[in-house]
């Protein structure tokens, strides 16, 4: 009201003012400034003493009131908070983060930290202010990331990091260096660019969608890829608000790519430090004397023999002064014959090398050139019993067309050892057996459908009967290692009287290649005849292996002799050899040593002439004359190859070998075990030179005791998979694209997986890379199991502890040490490396999967191993081989139609002439097969309208799937089809039938059509669609079982079906097996069970205990009427399928299988 008052009395003084003044202007103009001066004070003094007054009185009392009551404004607090946040703020940047959990580690760290902030920061931010702010902060920065990635590396499995993965990446550049190679030599353009090219081409098939050919040869994309790494790489480490700060981000990211991993992988890919480190890691190496004599013998280049020949010259020379000084004469005579040795060995391999270069270098040979000089005819016995000739004779056959025999062959071998090991181990009460059986019966059926049954990819043509008579006893018999013995004679017989295969393999380029390994070539001319040339040879033996009997080589049979470690040796006869229409027989010798606490047991093969027992006794007479008495089978005018006596000269050698390595007279004449020694591994003998003698190592422990893989037979079963998962593949042997350590990357069963991809690095890198990839597998396989039973755990152990050791805190300490206090190191050239290492980009590529496998697993959550593929998927090569993928895909992919069959009424397979199918060759086949799969598909959803229901149905292209008939969900009674193992999909019962035979008896059309009705419905599982066309597995169906069992859990169980039938073939009779023990409380619902010749072990099932098993019955192959009953056990009635075809079992048993199943459905029978 005051207020209100106030402001009237303003208005009617300044109305007063303006009247008076508007009434003085009028009056007199020339005053008018005088009044507006005189109002201007007027109204300055009123506000000052009037208005002044109203406005700061009450502010005044407030003021007074806070200041009694000690209070102060809000704008000094605040002011007084922010003062103290930033002393705490100080005060946290002197506050150290470990960095480490080991405080060795974190004092290190710290003086690298404080280094780096000496030499990069201070020299530049002291001239700015003497503030050390910026660098605490930075120092806490680093310390927060370092301790984040710390923790990050704590949490990476190093064993397996550095034991499996770091070995398969290093193996596998290997692997696409050496096909690049080979396609560079089949396409003849010796072009630097062309092989790097080729490279990042088989680069692109091994990983199927990506390569690294942009990164490792175009520098501004390596910056790009390398800035988009870091990125994530800070997002990850660094702090929150640290990241949020672009310009510090766009520093560190700049200084890590262009200063650090950009100059370190231009170091590290340079072909000469690579070569330098490579020297410097095996400088403290000892070189063995076996493996320079070995690299001697096999060199291909006379200026390298050369220059070796001069040091050795030197060196002799050296010697020879020392000699005249009397001082250790026996020592320097002994060097000396050494070197001698050594440089007669490079003399001769210098005239082989300029006399006689179409032999050493077969590249002069045309491909297909025969043969025609006589050379020797070695027994396809000795093929089959040498890994080296084995490994070339499977060569040829892969290319000729008869790789399933040896293949058969090999596995057969496989079976018999593995079963013998099996049987060992029981005997030892190691295993029970019941797995003994179920494992040696499930892998000798797993053979017959892999090489036997008319479904086999890989099947080898035998009598029917001789078939037969194996699958009486594989159902009939106790089980054995002899069950395959008929067929493997059989499979030896036509691969030795066959044209195409042995008889062709003698006349080819391979055959000569594996003469001149074996070193039987080239001794040729040195050799006319076992028999008549013995006597001419002697003096010159005799002479000539004396000089070389007085070297040291450091062999472990001649320390069996040295330490009396007992040995074993056994001569037997393999054949006649054939050359320059001369013969000779040819021994095989069997050595085998016993172990001790300091050496193993071992025992290896070697391949002898008569002529050379005879050059050995001559010595032996000539050297030590007391051993003249000791009986030597003599030499005949005639019926040298006689096979009576040839038995009893073999035994006669046998006789005398084991008679001088007796101990007494080993003891009494000195120097005789160093020539046995010689001629039981191979030094001057005409027979090998270089991979002469193959060795195997056996168990030290007793027979009984079978370490790992036998104690359940899972190295049985290994083996088996093995041959299934090679023998499946195609013709190009597609598992040669694949990573090395492709087939064990699932595996859970191993406790030897640093060891076994090490041994597949060894079979990737040296001798056996250019072997057949099946004798490859199976020969790494071989070694993996002989060394995991003889030092499998301890070598492992090793391995590991090894590993440990290098990732452990002291060691950590020891490489930030040398970081700490490195200094540059001189970088020199070094020649004569692997070519595979002197390409910079290919040395690039190497590292950055290193690189990516090391962010794969230390970052395991982030998905690095989908976004790398993404920042290699610019390069042009993706697109392009996508293109030419998808050709190819639909070039197999054909129509029947468009491949000129179709079915006639009767349900034959005829051409366009209305012929029946012949075969011609195994890809057409296969080409038709994959044809007939899609056309049965086809009738499978147009004619009898069923669904295709797959296992995931947002993601179909990775999907396994099966076929259900329409709203089968809504029946009371379902029925479900299981098919065999093999090629066989959804809809059939055996592919060889619907192309031979007839398409309503190879299918499974006539039991939808005789069993479909209005309230009862069908499924069919379609148990062999487990791989994608880029060889992965596919979710949920890696095999037949997880197929079945996802299937029945997905769409079976969930619908509660009162009335459940299953029919099932072949292997089919195993899944329902399984069907059964896993989904026990189900049974109950299970009606019957048709089995048509099918697996099944109801002995198995009867240890389980089930709460309920459905009626069984099994229509076996037989010679009986159909239905009739054969044998009956304790859940299963065996009756006749009145075939004894296995294949033809479902069909023909057709009508009495639909009989017992509709009197179970409609009669309710239980």
């Amino acid at each position: 009201m005051d207020l209100l008052t106030n402001n009237r009395k303003t208005i009617y003084v300044y109305g007063t003012i303006i009247c008076i003044i508007s009434i003085l202007f009028y009056l007199k103009l020339l005053y008018i400034n005088l009044y507006v001066i005189l109002c201007f004070f007027i109204g300055l003094f009123y506000v000052i003493f009037y208005q002044s007054n109203v406005i700061i009185q009450p502010r005044h009392f407030n003021l007074e009131e806070d200041v009694d009551k000690y209070k102060f404004s809000p704008g000094v607090n605040s002011f007084l908070k922010e003062l103290k946040d930033s002393f705490e703020r100080n005060n946290c940047y002197k506050e150290r983060h470990s960095m480490a959990s080991s405080p060795e580690v974190d004092a290190i760290l710290e003086q690298i930290l404080t280094y780096f902030v000496r030499d990069f920061i201070d020299n530049w931010y002291s001239n700015i202010t003497s503030d050390n702010i910026f660098q605490e902060s930075l120092k806490r920065m680093i310390r927060r990331t370092v301790a984040v990635f710390s923790f990050c590396l704590s949490k990476v499995d190093w064993q397996e990091l550095f034991t499996r993965d770091i070995v398969d990446d290093v193996a596998s550049h290997f692997r696409l260096f050496r096909k690049a190679k080979e396609r560079l030599d089949v396409k003849k353009e010796m072009k630097y660019n062309n092989l790097e090219s080729l490279f990042f081409d088989v680069e692109l098939e091994m990983e199927k969608n990506y390569c690294r050919d942009l990164v490792s040869t175009t520098p501004q994309y390596e910056i790009a890829y390398f800035k988009d790494v870091v990125d994530i790489l800070l997002h990850l480490l660094m702090p929150a608000e640290d990241f949020r700060c672009r310009p510090l981000r766009f520093v560190l990211r700049d200084t890590l790519v262009n200063r650090i991993f950009i100059p370190c992988f231009n170091k590290l890919s340079n072909p000469d430090y690579v070569n330098y480190m490579i020297v410097w890691l095996l400088s403290e190496v000892n070189i063995d004397t076996d493996a320079f004599i070995l690299s001697l013998e096999t060199s291909h280049s006379v200026p390298e023999l050369e220059a070796i020949l001069e040091s050795i010259d030197e060196e002799i020379n050296g010697l020879r002064s020392k000699d005249r000084g009397r001082e250790f004469l026996d020592i320097v005579q002994q060097q000396i014959a050494s070197l001698e040795f050594a440089a007669e060995i490079i003399k001769k391999r210098m005239i082989i090398l300029t006399s006689h270069p179409s032999l050493e270098i077969l590249n002069d040979i045309e491909i297909g050139e025969q043969i025609t000089s006589d050379i020797v005819q070695l027994p396809i016995t000795v093929i089959l019993t040498n890994n080296v000739a084995l490994s070339y004779f499977t060569k040829f056959l892969k290319k000729s067309g008869g790789q399933n025999y040896i293949d058969c062959f090999l596995a057969i071998e496989g079976f018999k050892v593995s079963t013998g090991q099996q049987f060992r181990a029981l005997a030892g009460g190691e295993i029970q057996e019941k797995d003994v059986i179920k494992v040696v019966k499930d892998s000798a059926l797993f053979l017959y459908h892999q090489f036997l049954s008319q479904e086999a990819k890989t099947r080898v043509i035998l009598d029917e009967t001789v078939v037969n008579k194996f699958l009486a006893r594989l159902r009939n018999d106790e089980p054995a290692d002899t069950w395959f013995e008929v067929i493997e004679e059989k499979l030896i017989d036509i691969l030795n009287k066959e044209s195409q295969f042995y008889p062709a393999f003698k006349k080819s380029n391979e055959y000569v290649d594996l003469l001149i390994e074996l070193g039987i070539l080239l001794s040729s001319s040195l050799n006319k005849d076992d028999e008549s040339m013995v006597d001419e040879e002697d003096v010159k033996s005799l002479s000539s292996l004396g000089s070389f009997t007085s070297l040291e080589f450091n062999q472990i049979p001649t320390e069996c002799f040295k330490k009396n470690l007992p040995i074993s040796v056994s001569v037997e006869h393999l054949g006649i050899g054939h050359q320059d229409q001369k013969s000779f027989t040819l021994y095989n010798i069997k050595i085998k040593k016993e172990g001790n606490e300091e050496s193993n047991a071992s025992e290896w093969n070697v391949i002898r002439r008569y002529s050379d027992f005879y050059k050995l006794n001559q010595i032996i007479k000539e050297k030590y004359p007391k051993l003249k008495h000791i009986s030597f089978p003599g030499k005949k005018a005639f019926n040298n190859f006689d096979s009576m006596f040839l038995e009893k000269r073999s035994a006669a050698l046998n006789t005398y070998i084991n008679t001088i390595l007796e101990t007494n007279i080993l003891e009494a004449n000195s120097g005789l075990d160093n020539i046995i020694n010689d001629f039981l591994t191979q030094k001057t003998y005409t027979v090998v030179t270089g991979v002469k003698a193959f060795g195997t190592a056996v168990t030290s422990v007793p027979d009984q005791v079978i370490d790992g893989v036998t104690k359940v037979g899972t190295g049985l079963n290994k083996a088996a998979s093995q041959v299934l998962n090679t023998m499946g593949s195609k013709s190009d042997d597609l598992s040669d694209y694949n990573r090395v350590a492709a087939d064990i990357q699932n595996e859970t069963f191993s406790d030897n997986i640093p060891l076994q991809v090490l041994l597949l690095f060894f079979d990737e890198v040296f001798g056996l890379r250019g072997r057949g990839q099946w004798f490859r597998r199976q020969l790494t396989n071989l070694l993996h199991q002989i060394i995991s039973a003889t030092l499998g755990g301890s070598i492992n152990k090793k391995i590991i502890d090894l590993v440990d050791w290098l990732t452990s805190s002291e060691q950590i300490v020891q490489y930030l040490i040398a970081f700490r206090e490195r200094t540059n190191v001189a970088v020199c050239g070094i020649s004569n490396m692997s070519d595979c290492l002197q390409n910079r980009h290919l040395n690039r590529r190497l590292l950055y999967v290193i690189f990516e496998r090391l962010l794969v697993k230390i970052f395991p959550n982030n998905r690095f191993d989908k976004i790398l593929p993404q920042l290699h998927s610019k390069s042009p090569r993706t697109m392009t081989v996508t293109i030419k993928f998808i050709k190819k895909f639909f070039k197999m992919s054909k129509k029947l139609e468009e491949l000129g069959y179709s079915f006639n009424n009767s349900g034959i397979l005829v051409d366009k002439n209305n012929e029946k199918f012949v075969f011609t060759t195994q890809k057409d086949y296969e080409v038709l097969g994959e044809a007939i799969t899609d056309y049965v598909y086809e009738i499978l959803e147009k004619e009898f309208n069923f669904n295709k229901l797959y296992f995931d149905d947002n993601n179909i292209e990775e999907s396994s799937f099966i076929y259900a008939s329409q709203n089968y969900t809504n029946s009371s009674e379902i029925i479900i089809f299981i098919n065999g193992s093999g090629v066989v999909r959804a809809g059939q019962w055996a592919r060889s039938i619907i192309i031979n035979e007839n398409i309503n008896m190879g299918t499974q059309f006539e039991y939808y059509k005789k069993l479909l009705t209005n309230d009862r419905s069908v499924i069919i599982f379609n148990t062999n669609d487990n791989t994608l066309k880029s060889g992965k597995m596919k979710m949920n169906s890696k095999d037949a079982i997880e197929h079945a069992l996802f299937a029945y859990k997905k769409f079976i169980i969930p619908y509660n079906f009162s009335k459940i039938v299953i029919i099932a073939h072949s292997y089919g009779g195993t899944v329902t097996q399984k069907l059964l023990e896993t989904y026990d409380d189900f049974n109950k619902n299970i009606k019957c069970i048709v089995l048509t010749d099918a697996t099944f072990n109801s002995k198995e099932l009867l240890k389980k205990k089930l709460k309920y098993i459905p009626p069984i019955i099994n229509y076996i192959i037989s010679d009986k009427q159909i239905g009739e009953i054969v044998k009956k056990d304790d859940y299963v009635v065996y009756a006749s399928a009145g075939t004894k075809k296995h294949e033809r079992s479902s069909g023909v048993c057709i009508e009495p299988a639909i009989h017992y199943i509709n009197s179970y459905l409609n009669n309710n029978i239980k």
